[in-house]
């Protein structure tokens, strides 16, 4: 185990790449039918579909054999729950609470998202990504999950997991950061790329945790080939901006694979206003057309990659409460890049300054440009926000 500068945990563990759909919730299922002592359950949504009601039948089923279930989910994304679910949740001892924000209402709300999604059972196994518990991330008769991704991490890095989920439900509102002391692992000096190392990331404005900000940008400043950035709401401020802008100039090849169809069309507007700026870099754009993109991932030379909930914009960065997992694996990264070849290839359309050019007219230019700016207004205002 190694520490960062900012004394964030990095150690040896087993980790394995999880998609959407059907393979995601096999997995959580798995994980909470095992379970024998402890159950926690991080989410921004939670719905009662048929997918949520599943899992909330499985939490519940734990707790009726004597596990300790805890369920924790974003009070404004997840209002929708009907109180009947909630009620089921309690009947059956699960222990189950919203993230409630400073002030909110059926519009807006002031104050943090607890976007992170975390699964992690008896501290031995834990589930992290972009994967919220709902039909639209799983595999149905109506369609294909939306595209994302997970990961499965065995070993201390679910152990941290466990006790980081055990402080936010201790301390309800405020959420501690959580960091091993320097006693429960030792301390070695020397560099953060080595062989099968995982490290847990955090984002949080109110305890100044920036962790997965800064993963982003080692990402783009440490590379020296390529890197492979998959990204729903892809709307980088001037930190990451500048970091790609950089690394374009070093000639590192860097290529976005974002969603063709949003569920949030101003936001795919305002994506599509930096169109220009990227592309007159030198930076590769793609539209995936097979499903919606929900996916978060990045990775880096087939060196590094990173996985979990974090949005590269300033939602994520400011406003939200976000966890990722850094892995630096030359298998995980290859398997993970791999798959991001294939997407490009089979599944996507490649955006050029040609394409691109033709396309803009006036009225397009100035749809675009009014999101971008109407996207980047309600992200320093941190009061209307949606669901993404």
């Amino acid at each position: 185990m190694i520490r960062s500068k900012k004394n964030s945990p990095v150690m040896k563990g087993t980790v394995a790449l999880v998609h959407s759909g059907s393979e995601f919730f096999t997995t959580a299922h798995d994980l909470i039918d095992k379970a024998a002592f402890e159950l926690h359950l991080h989410t921004y949504i939670l719905d009662d579909d048929a997918t949520g009601i599943k899992i909330i039948r499985a939490m519940c089923r734990a707790a009726a054999r004597g596990v300790k279930v805890f369920i924790l989910v974003d009070g404004f994304a997840s209002a929708d729950l009907s109180a009947a679910s909630i009620s089921f949740l309690h009947e059956a001892g699960v222990h189950f609470r919203f993230f409630e924000p400073l002030a909110r209402s059926n519009h807006y709300f002031l104050g943090r998202r607890l976007h992170r999604k975390v699964l992690v059972a008896d501290g031995t196994l834990a589930l992290v990504g972009g994967i919220n518990i709902s039909d639209r991330y799983n595999d149905t008769a109506l369609g294909p999950a939306w595209k994302d991704y997970a990961v499965c991490l065995q070993g201390p890095s679910a152990k941290i997991l466990q006790d980081l989920c055990r402080r936010s439900w201790a301390n309800k509102h405020r959420f501690m950061a959580y960091t091993p002391p320097a006693a429960e692992f030792p301390v070695f000096l020397q560099p953060i790329f080595s062989n099968e190392l995982v490290r847990i990331r955090q984002n949080d404005w109110l305890l100044k945790k920036r962790d997965i900000s800064a993963s982003y940008a080692t990402l783009l400043s440490s590379a020296e080939q390529h890197v492979t950035i998959m990204c729903s709401y892809f709307l980088p401020g001037f930190f990451i901006r500048n970091r790609l802008e950089r690394a374009a100039r070093r000639g590192v090849k860097i290529r976005l694979i974002l969603t063709q169809r949003s569920d949030v069309p101003i936001f795919k507007y305002a994506e599509r206003y930096l169109y220009g700026w990227l592309l007159h870099r030198g930076i590769e754009i793609y539209e995936y057309e097979k499903s919606v993109v929900h996916a978060k991932v990045g990775v880096a030379d087939g060196r590094w990659a990173t996985v979990g909930s974090y949005n590269i914009n300033d939602l994520s960065a400011f406003a939200s409460i976000e966890l990722n997992v850094d892995v630096v694996s030359p298998d995980f990264a290859a398997q993970l890049e791999s798959e991001l070849n294939q997407n490009i290839q089979n599944d996507s359309k490649a955006i050029t300054l040609e394409n691109y050019s033709k396309k803009r007219r006036f009225y397009s230019t100035f749809i675009n440009w009014s999101a971008y700016q109407l996207m980047r207004l309600s992200f320093a205002l941190a009061g209307f926000q949606i669901k993404v």
